[in-house]
């Protein structure tokens, strides 16, 4: 029995690995997410965080509109003023806000400072710096112009919005835990 719970817990350590570090990918990659410079209006630990947007990259993200967040995350040890400039990052209401330290709102030259030395924030400026995002919110754009319905073809109902894959990681996780469930009563034998 205790070798089933230790596969339980490595199987969920496992799906937690794929998950980690993929901040920079996640946002280039689903159509939903946000990318934007902004300033902070305001900042509170308890009240969560609220940006105004400056410079869309990615995204719908309206100009000059406040948006509020409940959960935020910087990456490195920074304070965050008001009215400073820094880049924001969020692609769905189960992830917090990313905020990332820069050092000028041009996409081409940025430097993102404070680094955590994960690693992140150096795709995450690679993918800026070479056009990645911009190119990903043309290919989005597209995509939505083109699947836009004309009013005799539109459907009454539309469909749930994508959602992230996570049934895949589930899928493995029963898996890992079959195979040691397996492992361990063949060892029995």
């Amino acid at each position: 029995m205790k070798k089933l719970i230790y596969a339980i817990i490595a199987a969920l350590l496992c799906e937690i690995t794929v998950l980690a570090g993929s901040i920079p990918e996640d946002l280039l990659s689903y159509d939903e997410s946000l990318v934007f410079f902004g300033e902070v209006t305001s900042n509170s630990t308890n009240e969560g965080i609220t940006v105004m947007p400056t410079q869309k990259i990615k995204g719908d993200v309206e100009i000059g509109e406040s948006l509020s967040y409940d959960e935020y995350c910087p990456f490195g040890n920074f304070p965050m003023e008001k009215g400073k400039a820094y880049l924001f990052g969020y692609y769905n209401e189960n992830n917090p806000l990313y905020v990332f330290n820069i050092s000028s709102t041009d996409v081409k030259t940025l430097k993102i400072l404070n680094k955590t030395g994960g690693g992140q924030e150096e795709r995450m400026q690679d993918y800026l710096n070479n056009g990645d995002f911009e190119q990903k919110e043309v290919e989005r754009l597209s995509k939505a112009n083109a699947q836009i319905p004309t009013p005799s073809t539109a459907p009454a109902t539309q469909g749930l919005p994508k959602s992230r894959n996570y049934y895949l990681y589930g899928v493995v996780g029963i898996f890992l835990i079959l195979f040691y469930v397996w492992l361990f009563n063949k060892k029995k034998q």
